[in-house]
Parts: structure tokens; sequence; C-alpha cells
């Protein structure tokens, strides 16, 4: 009997996780059909797990929102608009504008420094999970999952 109240309880775990991993999909940018073909279950059940969320009053639009709001890429993009409307907006003198336009333009350079360099160090890590998975074992992988859940827990703290 218990082996079957544990596998019970395994299959819900193991829904609950794909649930939770479809959510930080969705919340990245990723379609339900990317989503659905990441976790290997179908678009239905992501919807299914979307809607559950919604009547428990977790609203996957609201982290899409979020994410898009803190992305570089996003800021950059406005920022660049925002010049472009005020040179060609702007009835201010010469002077005035050119003196904003500079100081906007060193943020947007300052800003495409950054994704840069974050683009970089994403390419790092992409080659890195890709060797991980390709190469160590579960119980290495585990305890290199421990080492970069640590390893962000100290970049949170110093975020702060």
């Amino acid at each position: 009997m218990w082996r079957v109240t544990y596998g019970i309880m395994r299959g819900m775990a193991t829904r609950i996780e794909q649930a939770g991993q479809a959510r930080a999909l969705y919340a990245s940018g990723s379609t339900i059909a990317e989503i659905a073909d990441a976790i290997g279950v179908s678009q239905a059940s992501v919807y299914r797990w979307r809607k559950a969320d919604g009547r428990d009053g977790i609203d996957w639009d609201a982290g899409r929102d979020e994410r898009r709001r803190k992305d570089p890429h996003a800021l950059l993009a406005l920022l660049e608009q925002r010049l472009i409307r005020l040179v060609q907006d702007d009835a201010r003198d010469d002077g005035q504008l050119a003196d904003a336009a500079f100081k906007l333009r060193r943020v947007i350079d300052s800003i495409r420094e950054e994704i840069g360099d974050v683009a970089t160090a994403l390419t790092a890590l992409e080659g890195l999970v890709e060797w991980a998975v390709q190469t160590l074992t579960e119980d290495d992988m585990a305890v290199l999952r421990r080492a970069t859940a640590g390893y962000l827990d100290h970049l949170r703290r110093d975020a702060r």
C-alpha cells in the first residue's frame, strides 16, 4: 500500500515541478508550444496549469511583464526611441538639445556595453550547461546544482 501512495505522491511532485518550470519558461517569454515541448507534456497540460494558477491568484502574465520591465534590451529600445523623438520633436536651442542627446547617448552606450558583457557570460554558461549535461553523472550534476544555487544566493545578497 505504501508503495502505491509513494508513487502517487511522487507523480504529484513531478507535476508540481513541471508546472513551476512551465511558469518560469512562460515568464522568460517562451510560447505555450515551446514550453510543452521543453517539459515533455501536451499544450493542454500547460494551459490547464496556467488556468489553475490563475484561480489561485498566480498571474503568469504578471511574471512575464515583470521580466520584460527588467530586460535591458527593452530598456535600450525605449531609450533609443526617446533619443529619436528628442532629436525630431524637440524645439530647444541646439546647445541644450546637443547636451541632452549626448547624455542620453552615453547612457545608451553604457547599456549596450553591459548587454555585451551579459551576452558573453550567458554564452559561456550555455557551453558549461551543454558540457555538464553530456559529461557529468547525476550525482555530479547534483553537486553542480548546489554550488550554482549557493553562488546565485551570494550574488543576490551582494545585489541588495
